[in-house]
């Protein structure tokens, strides 16, 4: 039974991730008997329903999604369906007002994007939210090129984004830098700030799954600004980073609170079907939250195409500096992508975590979430480690 729900989860996977399409209702219900509680599966079959022109069922279902949404704390998800809803059916002031206190009751603080919803009142929170754009990208497709306007502010409603940055070089003959960043559900990116100034894009973004985002267009964010002029302060709250600075890229922000860019020590197994080992190397973590990991490989290590592991099941053993157990983990590769680092030739891969026990989680987080003396004992410890 184990097994048949592990396989139905996965199935959800691939429905959110573009990569599978349900084409009749009653495969969509059959798993949402299943999985009642599954805000993506709802979303999804709402957005069916849309494709279907049976508005009045999407309009219940949406209005569904966006309940669960919030039940999960997933302010923007919860947002973005019910914009949905409302493109079916007008709210009422009273509808209107009832979801701002949903969403300032279940997001604040949680992270600082909710933060940033759940801290407007209710006019400026209608103001951007009946403004925001949705938008969907295939895996593999660039959103923004380097040098492209870069006005817009871009929302992550679901799926993982490349952003690599390039950096001129600030001494002469020296060689410009280029830094790679993984964005995913509640980060954001654009060039937004000055607002008084055009600007263009210093990175090149990138889809790594299929990707759904809402944005703000930047005349349109300058209208509401005259209008809801306590918006202003809660966006540039939001782009500061660590350094109270507010030029620093807005999803710094947002990242602090669920991912952190620890280099963790790991043996990465990947299984085939038949449970046959596919791939068994060390690697390092590049980037890991409580729902997954960007692993980085030596290509040297790596001996197989990305397509043959993409979806498979994986292992992972994280070896924590200072600590004498493992934390194992199992999870499923999302991507795979080439990467370079000066002379050495890389593979990143993006897992994501499908069993994580409540003491796994708790000790994950202790570990990798603590507070910024924490995080500095750990890289202080890392230098240690790998010396």
């Amino acid at each position: 039974m184990n097994n048949q729900n592990e396989s139905q989860k996965n199935i959800i996977q691939k429905i959110v991730e573009g990569s599978l399409r349900l084409s009749t209702t009653e495969e969509f219900e059959k798993l949402i008997e299943q999985f009642d509680d599954n805000a993506d599966i709802h979303r999804e079959y709402a957005d069916f329903l849309v494709q279907k022109k049976e508005t009045d069922t999407a309009y219940q279902v949406y209005s569904k999604t966006a309940d669960l949404y919030i039940q999960a704390n997933k302010a923007l998800q919860a947002i973005v369906a019910k914009i949905r809803a409302w493109s079916i059916v007008k709210p009422n002031h009273e509808q209107g007002r009832s979801f701002h206190a949903a969403i300032r009751k279940t997001a604040l603080g949680e992270s600082p994007l909710q933060a940033f919803f759940a801290e407007m009142s209710y006019p400026e929170f209608i103001g951007i939210m009946l403004r925001m754009i949705r938008v969907r990208f295939p895996a593999d497709q660039f959103v923004i090129k380097y040098g492209d306007p870069g006005n817009d502010i871009y929302f992550i409603v679901s799926g993982t984004i490349e952003e690599r940055t390039h950096v001129s070089a600030d001494k002469r003959g020296a060689s410009p830098s280029t830094s790679v960043k993984f964005l995913s559900d509640n980060d954001i990116f654009g060039e937004a700030f000055p607002l008084e100034q055009f600007n263009v894009s210093k990175s090149d973004i990138k889809t790594l799954t299929a990707v759904e985002l809402v944005k703000i267009r930047k005349p349109i964010l300058t209208d509401i600004l005259k209008k809801h002029k306590g918006i202003e302060k809660l966006l540039e709250n939001l782009y500061k980073g660590p350094s109270g600075d507010a030029k620093e890229r807005a999803w710094t922000s947002v990242r602090r609170s669920v991912r952190h860019e620890i280099p963790i020590k790991i043996n990465l197994k990947i299984f085939l079907a038949d449970d046959k080992t596919e791939l068994d190397s060390v690697g390092y973590t590049r980037d890991i939250s409580l729902g997954g990991a960007c692993i980085e490989l030596e290509n040297k290590h790596w001996s197989v195409k990305q397509k043959t592991v993409v979806d498979l099941d994986t292992m992972l053993q994280l070896y924590l500096p200072n600590v004498d157990e493992t934390l194992e983990i199992m999870g499923t590769v999302l991507w795979v992508r080439k990467d370079k680092q000066g002379n050495k030739d890389l593979s990143l891969i993006g897992i994501q975590f499908k069993t994580l026990s409540d003491a796994d989680r708790d000790f994950l987080d202790e570990y990798c979430f603590g507070s910024d003396g924490e995080q500095n004992l750990i890289w202080d410890l890392w230098e240690t480690y790998v010396k």
